[in-house]
């Protein structure tokens, strides 16, 4: 009897490789192996080559070619996760045909596909838990390191600290959330708002921004024409990645940075998988999170800042409630064009939390500098008067008395650069 050792996985159906099914029978070009065949992955599969995936998706298919599938489903077979969505493929196909969700159990089936056929034919006794939050091995919560990393190395927001590990923690934390994650950062740029996206992307998979549970969009880039029919093809798309992504793993992070330049109304595509308990189409979204950056309300929240610090007000005194109505008020309205922009006057706006990013002065940017030399093993070096020369070279604002990094930190490093190597 064949043996499969699969420490567990939990991508689904995949829409994908139906087609692909389909056509393989029609051409004959996947057959039934005869005798029955072992595909052993007892460490997770993103540890696996993919020769090593390949070697044994041909053993337990019984030398038939997986590489028809990948190409027949339009996958690059040169990535490792399409392997690993292959193999998790072919092993919860049958979990679906067994109806025993978690477990895969050796019984006489009917045959309507090839593909099904090979899957059933080298499935035996073996009992195949399935956790839910598997993700290919890649979830792997790490809530103490998302709160120390964020202190050592974000400087000079206090809110986002407080806030994002709050919300963060309580959503891993809970078996069942009522619904899904959705942050939305919002600022000047500079300041931190990818850096913390990346913080919270290593802190909860183990491949961090690379992991294919992270997909990533960005809106000049994905999104980049705002006529009517390119809003409705972005939309199918989403409509369809979305739903993909989060049956290969239920935690899936879904980071979309420019949402102020995405196309009007592209981002309300996401609401029905962020309504409380609504799943959609039979599934459910409610593990996943949301992340959205953007450069709205980087005016506002400046504004409210030199306000307080003008005041005497530290800021790390200052409170969310002194920004968040704010910064919700000022998304919500137009912008220069008299056309509304991304996600700001979207119905979403009652799901998300607003998070606020401060401008940086110039102890933050000194911070900043710092870092760069300690990542380059070269602190030692950092002299007064090369910090005050690389200082003198970022660009700062002044209003009211306050002086303030006009691009945060976005710069330091190719200053710091710069200098080393004159």
């Amino acid at each position: 009897m064949a043996t499969i050792l699969l420490p567990g996985a939990s991508l689904g159906p995949g829409k994908n490789f139906l087609p692909a099914i389909e056509r393989a029978r029609g051409q004959d070009e996947f057959p039934l192996p005869n005798p029955p065949a072992q595909f052993d992955a007892e460490n997770p599969l993103s540890g696996m080559t993919i020769s090593d995936i390949e070697a044994n998706l041909r053993a337990l298919c019984h030398n038939a070619n997986p590489r028809l599938l990948l190409g027949l489903a339009g996958l690059n077979d040169q990535q490792p996760q399409s392997w690993i969505r292959l193999a998790h493929f072919l092993i919860l196909r049958a979990n679906d045909l067994h109806q025993e969700p978690g477990r895969v159990r050796a019984r006489p089936v009917v045959v309507t596909s090839a593909v099904l056929v090979v899957v059933l034919a080298v499935l035996a006794v073996a009992f195949i838990p399935v956790p839910d939050d598997y993700c290919g091995g890649q979830y792997q919560p790490n809530m103490t390191r998302l709160d120390k990393t964020i202190q050592r190395k974000l400087h000079g927001q206090p809110l986002v600290h407080d806030i994002v590990v709050r919300y963060i923690k309580d959503h891993v934390n809970t078996a069942s959330p009522e619904r899904a994650l959705v942050l939305s950062f919002h600022g000047p740029p500079g300041v931190g708002k990818n850096y913390v996206g990346g913080m919270i992307a290593e802190s909860l998979f183990l491949d961090g921004l690379n992991s294919p549970c992270v997909p990533q969009y960005i809106a000049t880039k994905h999104f980049p024409h705002h006529d009517l029919d390119s809003i409705k093809e972005y939309k199918d798309k989403l409509h369809r990645l979305i739903p993909e992504a989060v049956r290969s793993c239920p935690r899936t992070l879904f980071i979309f940075d420019e949402t102020d330049k995405m196309p009007e109304g592209l981002i309300d595509t996401i609401k029905p998988y962020v309504d409380a308990g609504a799943p959609v189409d039979g599934q459910n979204f409610n593990k996943a999170m949301f992340l959205f950056l953007s450069n709205t309300a980087a005016s506002t929240i400046i504004d409210k800042f030199i306000e307080l610090r003008k005041g005497g007000t530290d800021r790390n005194d200052f409170r969310i409630k002194q920004f968040e109505k704010i910064v919700q008020q000022s998304a919500e309205t137009t912008d220069g064009t008299d056309k509304k922009m991304g996600m700001w006057h979207a119905a979403l706006m009652k799901h998300v939390h607003v998070i606020p990013f401060l401008p940086l002065e110039l102890e933050e940017v000194e911070k900043c500098i710092r870092d760069v030399m300690l990542d380059l093993g070269k602190e030692a070096d950092l002299t007064k008067e090369m910090w005050d020369k690389i200082s003198d070279e970022i660009s700062f604002m002044e209003k009211d008395g306050v002086k303030y990094s006009e691009n945060g930190c976005r710069d330091v490093r190719s200053k710091t650069l710069l200098h080393l190597e004159n």
